[in-house]
């Protein structure tokens, strides 16, 4: 049997606005460094890009591709997206990638993944087994017939329940962690050391706010400040934030698994830092966590999950860049522009900023803003 590994990539196109195409380009940027070093590494064979953009593709005709456009349907379904993918490809041992996953995979990451991956006949390999970003597995007939998948969170839980794969973790890093699903993510990958060289080219050019962030970040390696981190946060990647940042911190965990749960779409989410929300309003509700604090990095996808909100990617993008004005949904936009106006600097996100958006963080930090007095310099 063959024993090389097919990379499938879903990069898709399509964009509704300026701030939409923002995260898609910073997407598309991410996926051609993730093929480019895919292609460097032994024992991958095929590639497979699943996208709607023709653009894309002719970015990645050097790395010899084969492009798979999505059909044109009314609705995505990832499940049947996929399970079409590994038909039509007789795909055996699948290396699947969302599209913003993979941006800040080191070459020996990667490597890794691949040789376990080869030397297995049953496993599955994702960056989080409950809410994956990226998995490798074998068999790939394993992912025939599974329930329906909106997304692929839930791809690596079900590879491992439904279908019995013997579940290999990988080290938390911000290689593996790191995912772009927002324009903060995209923010903070501007401060990663480790870009390959068509993400490097995009954040150059890129219409970025890094105001926020940069206030935020010479507090990580002080001793005096105090963080506050709010939202999805695991127990392991909390670890290694407090082991490293130099600064006191506060941390409030809610609802992590809120998508692969479905406590969201069943409108279960309760969040207590959302019930200060509720008690106070937006304006006061910051005065208060200043008080707290002296900088705050939140994942607002929990607070609207609370008050059973769902604004439009527009809406979440733009309140993620501080754009109250361009923001339709009235609680978002009070919010918004309350967090801006607040006491102390906060970086508005998704999951992501307080997954692998620690580890870049915490990296960034003590590489640009080392404490005074010590020999490091910003490079």
């Amino acid at each position: 049997m063959d024993q090389d590994v097919t990379l499938i990539v879903f990069s898709a196109g399509g964009v509704r606005d300026e701030v939409e195409r923002l995260v898609t380009d910073s997407r598309h940027a991410v996926t051609a460094d993730v093929v480019a070093l895919a292609r460097q590494t032994p024992g991958i064979g095929r590639i497979i890009i699943a996208t709607d953009s023709p653009a894309l593709v002719e970015t990645l005709k050097p790395y010899d591709v084969i492009a798979d456009y999505d059909r044109a349907l009314e609705s995505f379904s990832f499940g049947a997206r996929f399970e079409q993918l590994i038909r039509d490809h007789d795909v055996q041992r699948p290396f699947y990638l969302g599209g913003g996953a993979g941006a800040l995979l080191t070459a020996a990451e990667m490597r890794g993944i691949v040789e376990r991956l080869r030397a297995a006949d049953q496993i599955v390999i994702p960056n989080n087994i409950f809410s994956s970003d990226f998995v490798a597995f074998t068999p790939g007939e394993a992912a025939l017939g599974l329930p329906p998948q909106e997304n692929d969170n839930n791809l690596a839980f079900l590879l491992r329940t439904e279908r019995g794969l013997p579940h290999q973790p990988l080290p938390r890093t911000v290689g593996t962690q790191f995912d772009i699903d927002t324009p903060t993510d995209v923010v903070l990958l501007a401060y990663s050391h480790g870009l390959g060289a068509h993400a490097r080219a995009f954040v150059a050019d890129a219409p970025l706010n890094r105001a926020p962030v940069e206030r935020l970040l010479p507090q990580l390696t002080r001793h005096e400040p105090e963080l506050l981190v709010f939202g999805r946060v695991s127990g392991e990647i909390w670890l290694y934030f407090e082991k490293n940042v130099a600064c006191r911190t506060r941390l409030v965990s809610e609802e992590r698994g809120l998508v692969a749960s479905g406590r969201e779409a069943r409108g279960e989410a309760r969040s207590l830092l959302g019930f200060l929300f509720d008690a106070h309003g937006s304006q006061h509700a910051f005065e208060l966590l200043s008080e707290l604090c002296t900088g705050a990095l939140i994942d607002t996808r929990v607070l609207l999950a609370h008050r059973r909100l769902k604004p439009s990617a527009h809406d979440r993008f733009n309140a993620d860049l501080f754009r109250p004005d361009a923001i339709r949904d009235e609680w978002l936009r009070e919010f918004t522009r309350a967090a801006m106006e607040a006491p102390v600097p906060v970086v508005l996100g998704g999951h992501s900023l307080v997954c692998g958006g620690l580890y870049l963080l915490t990296e960034a930090a003590w590489k640009d803003y080392p404490p005074p007095g010590t020999d490091a310099r910003r490079s």
